[in-house]
């Protein structure tokens, strides 16, 4: 049996299942989907434990039958007005243009760089517990080698199961501050440059507790590979 990934499964389910209460429990059809497919992993995560080798088969939905549509009665037919004689009108003679000067166009305005992220104040995160979120084994067999492959960009390698569980778990459940992170991450050159920022985001929003090093280390894993 896998317990890291179990483990994870349980946080990520906890993460959507909170998330639902800010929405007033609305249930959307994405994150009913997340939630089967989460809960799905983690049976079968147990379930090999006892030899099974399928998952349950949900129960089939009622269906329900629409009540019939109400049908109008059909409509009488309106009378026809009588037609409306046209009244002569005096027409006007169209106004004289008076030349207008020539427009300057205006000055080309200079972009500034946009402003680094919004984020809370910060907590007081020890940096010594920050500092070894940036320790990782070595790859040792195929699989992990290949989930350290290059990536291009961070907000198109991201999955919408990671992008729901970094805003809940990382950034303080703001969907804003994780994509303009990711905005600032994909401007560096090497995970060198990013370490300060990252520790900066550890600090404000306290990767380093014991409940959020797992994912903190998976979300710097995952912008290390931007500099591969």
């Amino acid at each position: 049996m896998d317990l890291q990934q179990s483990r994870i499964l349980v946080k990520k389910i906890n993460s959507l299942y909170n998330s639902l209460d800010l929405v007033e429990g609305q249930l959307s059809s994405i994150e009913r989907d997340l939630m089967l497919s989460y809960l799905r992993q983690l049976y079968d995560i147990f379930a090999t434990t006892d030899g099974a080798t399928s998952a349950p088969t949900p129960p089939a939905r009622e269906v329900v039958t629409p009540a019939p549509k109400y049908q109008a009665p059909p409509r009488q037919p309106e009378p026809t007005p009588e037609p409306v004689k046209p009244v002569a009108t005096q027409q006007t003679p169209p106004p004289v243009q008076q030349p207008t000067a020539p427009v300057t166009p205006p000055a080309p305005v200079q972009e500034r760089p946009a402003p680094p992220p919004s984020r809370p104040a910060a907590s007081g995160a020890p940096r010594q517990a920050l500092e070894q979120l940036f320790t990782f084994k070595k790859a040792g067999d195929l699989s992990e080698k290949l989930s350290e492959s290059p990536i291009a960009d961070l907000n198109k390698a991201m999955s919408i199961n990671d992008r729901l569980l970094y805003m809940n778990e990382l950034f303080g459940r703001d969907m804003r501050a994780l994509e303009d992170s990711l905005q600032v991450l994909n401007r560096y050159d090497n995970i060198d440059a990013a370490r300060s920022f990252l520790i900066s985001l550890g600090e404000q929003y306290d990767w380093g507790q014991e409940e959020r090093i797992e994912i903190a280390q998976s979300f710097i894993r995952m912008v290390r590979r931007r500099y591969s």
